[in-house]
């Protein structure tokens, strides 16, 4: 219709702060490859100065995603925001820490509720994960699972069919605005709330890292340990010796 400005970006993805970061990684690479042709035919001298391209600056801290997590208060609200999909998708990821990769194959058998446990082979590894659930979180597998095939996929999309390697996206972004959550939280970040709540909670990090499928706890406490302000100053200040302390006059 004449007169009317159609989106280049719907749902304002151009402005999310994750593709934001993206762009500018992106151009930070094509940017040194630039730079890298340019010094070449200065080294040839085939241009007198490199000072046009050496003076100007990269964007900054750009290079990887900023991991995010949700409070436990974010994460009900996520949680009720969703449609019912995407909910047991959301859900199950909160519940076993697991990736997107991993839970989109997830089948009936994975999950044994004589033993409230839910076992996988890790697809990076390929090694045996065995996520352990309480009675409520057992429920909710014996739900997804009921009336399945041990080898039937038990998350699906409300089509019937199977999630795809990018289907949690759009998703993500319309459950945040819904949810009133101004972050730019990815699906894996439901991984990194699983560890944090976890460790806010008093679980040991060995522990955390045994259920993130992690062989020791340094990747843990590198990427998972998303502490928030409130947490540490509480944590610090309980564990802190009663010391007698007096200011000199």
């Amino acid at each position: 219709m004449a007169g009317t400005a159609v989106s280049l970006y719907p749902d304002n993805r151009h402005d999310d702060p994750e593709t934001r970061r993206k762009r500018k990684d992106s151009a930070n690479r094509i940017f040194n490859d630039l730079r890298a042709l340019l010094t070449r035919a200065y080294v040839n001298q085939h241009v007198s100065s490199k000072a046009a391209w050496d003076t100007v600056p990269k964007f900054e801290n750009v290079d990887k995603p900023k991991n995010e997590y949700l409070t436990t208060d974010e994460a009900q609200r996520f949680i009720a925001a969703c449609p019912d999909d995407f909910r047991n998708l959301v859900q199950a990821a909160l519940i076993t820490g697991c990736r997107y990769g991993e839970l989109w194959g997830l089948r009936a058998d994975a999950f044994d509720p004589r033993t409230n446990t839910v076992s996988l082979v890790q697809p990076k590894t390929g090694k045996m994960k065995r996520i352990f659930l309480t009675d409520a979180e057992s429920a909710f597998f014996v739900a997804l699972a009921n009336g399945k095939a041990h080898d039937e996929l038990i998350l699906l999309r409300s089509d019937g069919k199977a999630w795809d390697k990018s289907n949690q996206q759009h998703r993500m972004r319309s459950v945040l605005r819904a949810a009133q959550i101004n972050r730019p939280v990815r699906f894996h970040d439901l991984r990194h709330t699983f560890a944090s709540l976890l460790i806010q909670n008093g679980t040991k990090i060995e522990v955390i890292a045994n259920q993130l499928g992690h062989s020791g706890t340094a990747m843990a406490i590198k990427h998972y340990a998303h502490l928030s302000p409130d947490y540490i100053g509480n944590s610090v200040r309980a564990n802190k010796p009663s010391l007698s302390y007096s200011s000199a006059a």
